[in-house]
């Protein structure tokens, strides 16, 4: 029983020590102030930790987007290939160029934001690729979107052909140099720069549908995107082909003016397709290969190829030259590319700006509110400290006194003397924990109970109060001006009569006190012996003079003039020179 006892006792101490810890801990915490800087540095902290959580999900959720933007686009791309093959079928003058050049048209595309939507558009970023292909049924390929020289040529208004120049199977070294500085030039294009290539002139086959360039060039354009400025040239690179006499190749030279009526004419002359490099490695990659050589179609099957990119594909059966064949559609899409990282940072870049906004407007508001909370638990701690100061004094007084009182010796006369001491000193005390009520009390702006007062009359009013004084002191008071306003008019006497008193009490003998209204403000100024500091004179308990153990006043009027005047919405400026000390209430 009396191990129990004993077990009980230690978790009744460990229990009142860990509770004296808490109120420890609290007091301190009530104690530790924050500053502007601490709460903003915490608030941002805060802030780029949602950055990085916004900036994760939007990674995610723009790579999905795009990805389900291109099986869409995939579908679609398939459909209009089957559709436009078909077609071709029934077409007795289809020809292989004109398949290829569709073929290689279909292959031009990019992720690039159109109109608030990923859409497959024109290549301009890197690592995003489309191949089109059409095997037989070994998997052999037959007609793709490989990359080439092609050209819509008009010789006359009727004949007009899409055009291929085979510049692999031509062999001719300077036409190989001409597509390798394309590739060269094309490798570094960018959003504000594109490659043009220009024919000139060519050596045309019309049966065969085929040409060979003569005269060429390859020009690097920068344009401007918004259209201020036109495009300008920053690189050429010009062309002569020549090969020997070829009955079935004759020269034509291509009209070079704007004129749609002169011919021959080419157009649209370029390099088309998907790029050969990427084209080659597509196509031979195992993975593609192995969906080619299956006897299965396929619509949307894909497979990834880096953390950021996927691989879509489709396998569909047509005919094709009475044949059944098979079209192959695939598209590399990588959804971090030229033009998906500058709006996904953009965006991120805005978020983190309108957070850390945010952050900063939070940080101000509650500094504010610290400030405010900080200057009132400073207000009330000297407001403490300079009445227990002041009180003492006359504490101790009364207390002297009874202890002379206690003695028997003490004549009639000495005992009335020490208790009109006692009582002077006890009224005193009274007087300044009235006036600190007074202060603590003060009216709130929600309370007032506002009148049209006239200024003048209420002055005449307080004044009225202290010219026995003022006689007595042979002090001149001079009243002038005239004013209307609303305002409490209990704080507003309270205002007045602080300040007059204030200035009654210390004005000089044969002194001078004058008092101006104006619409605007109410100045009250008296004649002193020497210049003060008013820098504190406001605060409660805070005297003119330095010896702050006398009793001609409490500190607290000022103060008191003070809280009045800013329940009002009204303002107490004061001044002081080496004789004048001037008190001025603007409203």
């Amino acid at each position: 029983m009396a191990n129990m006892t004993s077990i009980a006792g230690i978790l009744r101490k460990s229990r009142n020590k860990r509770k004296k810890e808490k109120i420890r801990k609290k007091i301190r915490n009530q104690n530790k102030r924050t500053t502007f800087l601490r709460l903003f540095a915490r608030n941002v902290g805060i802030g780029l930790l949602l950055t990085a959580v916004f900036a994760g999900t939007l990674f995610a959720a723009g790579e999905e987007y795009i990805f389900s933007q291109a099986k869409t686009q995939l579908y679609y791309r398939t459909s209009g290939l089957q559709t436009s093959v078909s077609a071709a079928e029934n077409m007795q003058n289809r020809s292989k160029e004109s398949l290829i050049s569709s073929l290689r048209f279909s292959a031009q595309y990019d992720i690039m934001l159109y109109h608030g939507e990923f859409q497959i558009v024109s290549d301009y970023a890197e690592n995003c690729t489309a191949l089109v292909a059409i095997t037989d049924e070994e998997g052999n390929i037959q007609y793709s979107s490989r990359k080439g020289l092609q050209a819509v040529i008009c010789l006359n208004e009727e004949e007009k052909e899409v055009m291929l120049c085979d510049t692999e199977a031509l062999a001719i070294s300077e036409l190989t140099q001409l597509e390798e500085d394309y590739y060269a030039m094309k490798n570094r294009e960018t959003m504000q720069t594109s490659v043009h290539f220009n024919l000139l002139s060519a050596y045309v086959n019309s049966e065969k549908n085929s040409f060979i360039p003569h005269e060429a060039e390859i020009n690097l354009i920068q344009f401007d995107p918004r259209g201020k400025k036109g495009d300008e040239v920053i690189e050429t690179k010009q062309y002569c082909i020549t090969i020997p006499d070829m009955e079935d190749y004759p020269l034509v030279e291509f009209d070079q003016s704007d004129s749609p009526n002169n011919y021959p004419i080419a157009a649209l002359d370029n390099f088309f397709g998907t790029d050969k490099y990427q084209f080659d490695e597509l196509i031979n990659d195992e993975r593609t290969q192995a969906q080619i050589h299956s006897d299965s179609n396929t619509l949307g099957g894909f497979y990834g190829d880096s953390s950021t990119a996927n691989i879509y594909y489709s396998k569909s059966s047509i005919w094709l030259d009475g044949e059944r064949k098979s079209l192959f559609v695939m598209f590399k899409i990588d959804a971090w590319n030229s033009v998906t990282k500058p709006l996904y940072f953009r965006i991120v870049a805005i978020f983190l700006m309108i957070v850390l906004f945010i952050a900063f407007l939070d940080s101000w508001r509650r500094n504010v509110k610290n400030q405010a909370e900080y200057a009132f638990a400073d207000y009330q701690k000297a407001l403490t400290d300079n009445l227990a100061h002041d009180l003492k004094t006359p504490l101790m007084a009364i207390s002297g006194y009874t202890e002379n009182l206690m003695e028997n010796k003490l004549s009639e006369t000495e005992k009335n003397r020490y208790l009109q001491a006692v009582l002077d000193n006890i009224a005193y005390t009274d007087s300044i924990i009235s006036r600190t009520l007074e202060l603590n009390h003060m009216y709130q702006p929600d309370s007032l109970k506002k009148e049209k007062i006239d200024v003048l009359s209420l002055m005449k009013q307080v004044s009225e109060k202290y010219m026995l004084m003022l006689d007595e002191r042979n002090i001149l008071l001079q009243l002038d001006g005239e004013a209307e306003l609303t305002a409490d008019p209990d704080l507003l006497e309270t205002v007045f009569e602080n300040l007059i008193s204030n200035a009654v009490k210390y004005t000089t003998e044969n002194g001078m006190i004058q008092i101006s209204i104006s619409p605007e403000s109410c100045r009250i100024s008296n004649t002193v012996h020497k210049k003060i500091d008013v820098t504190d004179l406001k605060r409660p308990f805070k005297k003119g003079d330095t010896a702050r153990s006398g009793k001609s006043g409490s500190g607290l009027g000022l103060s008191i003039a003070d809280k009045a005047a800013e329940a009002n919405y009204f303002q107490l400026m004061l001044s002081c020179s080496d004789t004048e000390y001037t008190a001025e209430l603007i409203f």
